[in-house]
């Protein structure tokens, strides 16, 4: 870690110059104390680092027909363990599936109810730093712990009017989560760190990390409050208003801005569609902006590269893929890649997303990463 500390800066001015060099390419100034790298609309990585990230599919779990343990029904999140394990969320039927390196299902964590070690609707999951399996209960307002052999550890509950949504713990144990107040206005984002006596959420303020505040959501598609945890507990936000990543040390203070140039992308029929439908349904006054936010989510792999998924689409022979912007752990942007997904793990070279069929049933993917 040490080391990594003295070798900061040394990079930091060696990009510099060399950013200096060329126009038009990455650069990195000092403002305000920081490092913040700039980056054009199109990838322009380091020469002589890699490029490019080449995606081979070297396995598929999920099947329409068959044995029940690969069959799901709507999955929001998987996690990845240390072993190459797959731990994947099934919301509807209210339990965890787990498989292993090879794709073979090994076992199922949890299943519905209201009691010890039951679900009634999963919706994020997060193997922790202490080797734990943590999964967000949104319904029965409450986190399950599993170990990662699958047996019950503990269930700690959320407040009712507390609202969880993809909760982290940090490697000191913490319960990192975003909070949201509403005012008239304005929506305000609180991230806080929580403490936890017996089996109930003890909040304190004196944990807030970070809080920003923004309009209130007007369209479908607003910019809304996005973050993700690195190594070393570091945090990854942005307000995707503009294409800014903001990063924060552990205590909140900010170490690195990363800007890019961007070209909003134009709203789609398909989400067009979508609202009205909705609209028509629930009888919601809903809007939809014509242009989208800058970028939709972040995702950190194990080596602090950053992945950026963008409301950006690409045609490939006649099917549709999501658009993620690639930047390298000091942030400079090296690569694009295509998606038919919008859950994205990385980790150890690996890429696991969740897809969907062109029969619509999901399966869990898997590829090889290959840096060129």
């Amino acid at each position: 870690m040490r080391k990594l500390f003295y070798l900061f800066p040394i990079t930091i001015i060696l990009l510099f110059a060399f950013c200096e060099q060329r126009q038009g390419s990455p650069r990195i100034k000092i403002e305000n104390g920081i490092p913040v790298v700039y980056n054009s609309i199109e990838p322009e990585p380091i020469p002589g680092k890699p490029s490019k990230m080449i995606l081979e599919e070297e396995l598929s779990v999920g099947v329409e027909e068959g044995q029940e343990e690969y069959m799901f029904s709507f999955i929001p999140a998987l996690d990845v363990d240390e072993e190459g394990r797959m731990y994947v969320v099934d919301a509807k039927g209210a339990h965890i599936r787990v498989f292993d390196n090879s794709g073979k299902y090994l076992q199922t964590i949890g299943r519905k109810g209201k009691g010890p070690g039951e679900m009634l609707m999963p919706w994020s999951i997060h193997i922790t730093p202490q080797k734990e399996i943590m999964v967000l209960d949104s319904m029965n307002y409450n986190l399950q712990f599993f170990s990662l052999k699958g047996d019950f550890l503990r269930s700690l509950k959320i407040p009712m009017g507390m609202v969880f949504t993809d909760p982290k713990v940090d490697s000191k144990g913490n319960i990192i989560n975003i909070v949201k107040t509403y005012s008239s206005y304005n929506e305000k984002n609180e991230l806080i760190k929580y403490n936890f006596e017996s089996e109930d959420v003890a909040l304190s303020t004196d944990n807030v990390i970070f809080s920003f505040s923004h309009p209130k959501i007007i369209y479908m598609n607003s910019p809304r409050f996005i973050w993700q945890l690195m190594k070393n507990d570091n945090i990854i936000w942005g307000y995707p208003e503009k294409y800014e990543l903001n990063i924060l040390n552990p205590k909140g203070k900010p170490i690195k801005k990363i800007i890019k140039e961007y070209k909003p992308a134009r709203t789609t029929q398909k989400m067009k569609d979508s609202v009205s439908q909705i609209k028509k349904r629930r009888g919601l006054d809903i809007k939809v902006s014509e242009e989208t936010p800058a970028y939709r989510r972040i995702f950190v792999d194990d080596v602090d590269r950053i992945l950026v998924l963008t409301w950006e689409k690409a045609k490939t022979e006649g099917k549709d893929f999501e658009v993620v912007d690639v930047f390298d752990p000091y942030g400079i942007y090296m690569t694009k890649i295509y998606l038919r997904t919008g859950i994205v793990v990385c980790k150890k070279n690996k890429l696991y997303t969740v897809e969907e069929t062109k029969e619509g049933f999901s399966v869990v993917k898997r590829y090889n990463v290959i840096w060129k």
